[in-house]
């Protein structure tokens, strides 16, 4: 009823002359389509876990504890979380997690975070709340 309410469907119709909810008529599909429908503007935490080569947990981790911004949709009639591309970028432009470090410098990832520690250079981040090592980029630069 919510898609019909707010205009999303294009097609409702009733059945017969009765003015009643259960003579209401719509197009299967198209209301699959629309309560299924995302708005492109956003990316979900395993696409963002994905883009940053983190696991689901991790993504959810960050949004969970509040250091990247998530906004919540409704879908099918469930709350969900998206990330908006700004958050992407920002997260990107200020931090780096130790499996990227690793991958770059074709160390291991225990002697990366080895060096990191000797240099007195901290996770951002609690590593038990986000569940990865997660450094920022000034710091590793400086």
């Amino acid at each position: 009823m919510k898609l019909i309410l707010d205009g999303k469907l294009k097609w409702v119709g009733i059945l017969g002359q009765k003015r009643h909810y259960q003579s209401v008529l719509v197009d299967l599909l198209e209301v699959q389509r629309a309560a299924h429908a995302l708005g492109p503007e956003t990316i979900s935490q395993r696409e963002f876990a994905k883009r940053f080569g983190f696991k689901k947990e991790v993504a959810h981790g960050l949004v969970k504890h509040g250091y990247v911004r998530g906004v919540t949709c409704e879908r099918a009639g469930y709350q969900v979380t998206r990330i908006p591309p700004s958050e992407v970028d920002a997260f990107q432009q200020r931090y780096v997690s130790l499996a990227e470090l690793s991958r770059v410098s074709g160390k291991s990832h225990v002697t990366v975070k080895w060096h990191l520690d000797q240099k007195g250079i901290r996770p951002a981040f609690d590593p038990k709340k986000v569940c990865a090592h997660i450094y920022r980029r000034d710091d590793i630069s400086a």
